[in-house]
């Protein structure tokens, strides 16, 4: 199983002043990532695998592709007190799916990320930068 998670961890230095972040993810985050969204291909439905994340500032973009058509599908986590309406929550991450055209029904693929998150999710995971 190829793992292709990319860590690229930004800090706050690297970001503008005004787009700071309540909840931040620390350096160190990979292994548990990857456990939560790296799933073998035989796991997931509809013939989707998982091409890699990103872990960013103040969120994880994985994607995920179904090479036999081309459809694609981006799951963002984010901390649950900054979900976009329409986020499935868990206990420590809000979680959203965006597909291409040709991959319409998430249900599947949506429910079991949602329970791989649930089954590993750390207790402690994003850290809240000091407010000075």
């Amino acid at each position: 199983m190829r793992l292709a998670v990319i860590s690229c961890l930004l800090f706050a230095a690297l970001a503008p002043a005004t787009a700071r972040a309540d909840w931040i993810i620390p350096p160190g985050r990979e292994a548990i990532v990857a456990q939560m969204l790296s799933l073998p291909s035989g796991e997931l439905p509809s013939g989707f695998r998982f091409e890699g994340a990103e872990i960013g500032r103040d969120r994880i973009t994985a994607v995920y592709l179904r090479p036999s058509d081309g459809a694609t599908v981006q799951v963002v986590l984010s901390h649950p007190d900054e979900a976009p309406p329409g986020a499935v929550r868990t206990e420590r991450f809000a979680i959203v799916l965006t597909a291409s055209d040709r991959a319409a029904d998430l249900t599947a693929l949506r429910s079991l990320l949602v329970a791989r998150v649930r089954e590993v999710e750390p207790h402690e995971f994003w850290l809240r930068p000091d407010a000075t």
